[in-house]
Parts: structure tokens; sequence; C-alpha cells
């Protein structure tokens, strides 16, 4: 069977479609997946129950952009070691040694893209890669692209299934900034909730980031002890999650 390596960023926004297009591969056996590791805390805790195969970078930390093409020997001899028929760019600067050396070597490569606006190391890649997967249309893409990319969605887990929001008839907000959380967002919002109109009409979800819930709380004015407490004093019901 072929075998497909699956290389990117250590973030959920790579790591959870990566899963999920791994799992599609070997279930309905198409390939061979195969994970490069590059030993990261979230790439340990997400692919250690998955049963996925998994190769560790022979480089060992991600590294920055000149890395990212001064490491295209060694992954050359990567993919001739582990016998990669393939690759899959999830995204991010990892991704790029390898999405170059499969293409050096003759393979197929392929980008899985998630945002309407592409990155810089997908963006490299999509003019060597075979073909572009895109989650959404992208808000700027040379006709060259569009020529070898499709609109295909986000991979989504298994595990995921079809549940109704708690909350009644009531909106439900949504406030998600990546699997790492967002500074930014979170600072802007609980600024603006002391402005919303009362009383509030809408839930609020926030996933905040692991690292964030209580980091942000000694920058923002607004927030005494935590996010929760936060919405609360702005009058808002919300659900916070890490």
């Amino acid at each position: 069977m072929k075998r497909i390596l699956l290389t990117g960023g250590a973030t959920g926004g790579h790591l959870f479609p990566g899963v999920a297009l791994a799992r599609a591969l070997a279930e309905y056996e198409i390939a061979t997946p195969v994970f490069l590791e590059h030993g990261k805390a979230m790439e340990k805790r997400v692919l250690v129950d998955t049963g996925i195969e998994r190769v560790s970078a022979p480089w060992g930390e991600q590294g920055g952009r000149i890395s990212a093409f001064t490491r295209i020997p060694a992954a050359c001899r990567l993919l001739k070691k582990e016998r990669i028929d393939a690759v899959v760019a999830l995204g991010a600067l990892p991704g790029v040694a390898p999405g170059i050396a499969a293409w050096l070597q003759g393979k197929p490569l392929f980008v899985l893209e998630q945002n309407r606006v592409i990155g810089l190391a997908n963006w490299l890649l999509s003019f060597v890669a075979r073909k572009v997967f895109l989650s959404f249309p992208l808000e700027k893409s040379s006709r060259s692209l569009r020529s070898r990319s499709a609109v295909l969605g986000c991979p989504l887990r298994s595990g995921f299934k079809p549940a109704p929001l708690p909350g009644g008839d009531r909106a439900q907000v949504l406030i998600f900034g990546g699997s790492q959380g967002s500074s930014d967002i979170n600072k802007l919002l609980l600024e603006a909730a002391g402005h919303f109109h009362r009383p509030v009409q809408f839930q609020v979800h926030h996933v905040c980031g692991p690292q964030k819930e209580h980091g942000i709380c000694a920058e923002t004015p607004s927030c005494r002890f935590h996010m929760r407490q936060a919405w609360k004093e702005a009058g808002v019901e919300a659900r916070v999650s890490p």
C-alpha cells in the first residue's frame, strides 16, 4: 500500500484536519498515513492514541523560515528512508522542506489549506503542488492556483456529531481564536462586552485557549479574576473553555 506523509504545524488547526484525513486514508484503504513529528507537546497529545504511524523529524524542532529550506536535503533522505510515495502539507513552515523534497523526487505533493487567506508556507508549496485542497474559496488567488485547487471543506474527525446547542431560541455566539487562543481577540471582546445593549439577547461560547484564560486578566482592566468573571461583570452569560 502507498505511504503518504502528513506534515505541518503543531497546532490544532493543522493537526486535527490531518488526523481526520489520515483516518479516512486508512479506513478506505487508500494509503498508509504517516505523521511527521517535531517533538511538540500538542503533537504527542493529539496523535498518541490515534494509532497512526509516526516518524520523528531528523532535525528536531520546527525551526524558522531559513531552516525550512536548509532542511530540504534531510527531508529528501527521510522520504527515501521511510519509503514515502506522496506528501500532504497541512500548513506552516514545517511542511515546506518535506513538500519541496517530494517535488524534487517526483512524488505527488498535496496541500491542505483551512483558511480563506492562504498561509506563507502553503502559498510557497502551491507552486509545485499537484493539487491544493481548500476549506473555503480563497480571498485572493491567481488563475494558476485556481486551476489546481478544489474547495472540499475542512476534514472533520468522526467524533463530531450533530447536536443542539443549549440556550433554546437565543442566538449563540462562538468566539474562537484557534487551538492556542488569541490574546488580541480576547482583549477586544472583553473591552466590547461593556458596550452591549441590555438585556443581552444571546449566549456566548468562548474558546479562549489553554494558556490565555488567566494570562489575559492582568492585562485587561475589565477582567478582575478570569475570563468567566469578566463576562459575568459585563452581564453576558458565557460558557468559557480553554
